[in-house]
């Protein structure tokens, strides 16, 4: 009885690891740290993403302090 309960937890462990497929990705930031805090999706499309830097190369233009604010809108 134990091989069918252990390939029942694996095809459960699976099923539950599985995720759905990839929409879309783009990756913003520098070579310091970024941290996503919330993203929206707006109501004329696209997207807007909020969260903080603390790169000043890349992507992120400037320093003006240790960690600046940071807001940009996705669209297609």
């Amino acid at each position: 009885m134990k091989g069918p309960v252990v390939a029942l937890f694996l095809l459960i462990a699976q099923l539950l690891s599985a995720q759905p497929p990839l929409q879309w990705q783009r990756c913003l930031g520098g070579s310091a740290t970024e941290d996503l805090r919330r993203v929206r999706v707006m109501p004329a499309g696209g997207y807007a993403a909020v969260g903080w830097t603390s790169s000043v190369d890349g992507d992120v233009v400037g320093q003006h302090g240790d960690r600046d604010l940071w807001v940009v809108r996705l669209d297609e």
